[in-house]
């Protein structure tokens, strides 16, 4: 017997297996996802089997975009 995946909490960073890119959590409702890249633009889903955790080098990255997106959206 397989154990089911952890969810996910809002706010952290996963990799979205389908497109192999970063993505942070923004919520979750029964049994999906709603995730966004960390520069922005609008919502995607996913179920919990689509993604994996992120290792600690990838959710720094994503972090930094986050921020450089942010600094970039303010400076305009």
């Amino acid at each position: 017997m397989s154990a089911k995946p952890a969810i996910p909490a809002v706010g952290t960073y996963v990799v979205d297996l389908r497109r192999d890119r970063v993505a942070q959590v923004m919520d979750y409702l029964t049994g999906v996802l709603y995730l966004r890249l960390p520069g922005g633009g609008s919502e995607f889903t996913r179920s919990i089997d689509q993604v994996r955790e992120t290792a600690p080098l990838e959710s720094l990255s994503a972090r930094v975009d986050r921020l450089n997106a942010m600094t970039k959206r303010h400076a305009g």
